[in-house]
């Protein structure tokens, strides 16, 4: 027999879903799971964004999932802001960009294990997120719904 005891989340589909993930619901729990996980491990919401949004793209090449840090929360983790927008767009990279670098690396080789999808996920300053602020996003973690559930 179950237990019971543990409160079960059902884990919606969203609204801007695309069509072709509608079709294929082990691939957004997956996707939602290791976005949950992540975001509790952030503590900030994940994204997925890029080709896989697009209704007619079935079989994306790679999942881009992004989150956004906020300056205090980059700095604390990898060093200067300034600094690693400038790398960016340089090149020469410094122990900033490296750090970032490997634990988006890391955080992509989990979910690639936990998902079985070519994901990509990518940490962004501020800065960066605006840059992209047209660009369509869907939030893929649940960890607002679970936060409501155990308040």
């Amino acid at each position: 027999m179950k237990n019971r005891s543990r409160k079960e989340v059902k884990i919606p589909i969203r609204k801007g879903m695309p069509l072709h993930l509608k079709n294929r619901l082990d691939r957004w729990y997956m996707l939602v799971r290791f976005a949950t996980l992540r975001s509790g491990l952030y503590g900030v919401p994940i994204y997925l964004v890029g080709s896989a949004l697009q209704d007619d793209n079935d079989d994306p090449r790679d999942w881009d999932l992004r989150c956004r840090f906020t300056n205090q929360m980059f700095e604390v983790k990898f060093g200067s802001v300034n600094d690693f927008l400038i790398e960016a767009g340089t090149g020469m990279w410094t122990r900033v960009s490296h750090r970032w670098s490997i634990e988006c690396v890391k955080a992509s080789k989990k979910a690639w294990k936990e998902t079985h999808l070519n994901v990509d996920l990518q940490i962004q300053t501020p800065e960066q997120w605006l840059q992209h602020k047209n660009s369509p996003r869907l939030r893929l973690d649940m960890r607002d719904l679970l936060l409501k559930r155990c308040g």
